[in-house]
């Protein structure tokens, strides 16, 4: 998933950028995107001094109950 050089201002802007890039399988069976949660850390990679966005994407379907996160970095 080529997330990395965007530039994400806002709260609005991160969840637009995650759940355009959630494949078109959970993004039709999650009809109603706005049950589905973003959960975005920043981190500071050490080996390069770069920050990571880690995103951590709640899908409330029991669909995915055994694996109910997608997780995205944005280098």
């Amino acid at each position: 998933m080529a997330l990395s050089g965007k530039q994400i201002q806002t709260r609005w802007e991160l969840d637009k950028l995650v759940f355009s890039h959630i494949s078109d399988d959970v993004a039709t069976h999650n009809r109603d995107k706005e049950a589905c949660q973003t959960h975005a850390k920043v981190r500071k990679n050490r080996m390069t001094s770069h920050r990571v966005i880690e995103l951590r994407v709640s899908l409330p379907d029991l669909r995915f109950a055994r694996n109910p996160y997608a997780n995205f970095s944005i280098p």
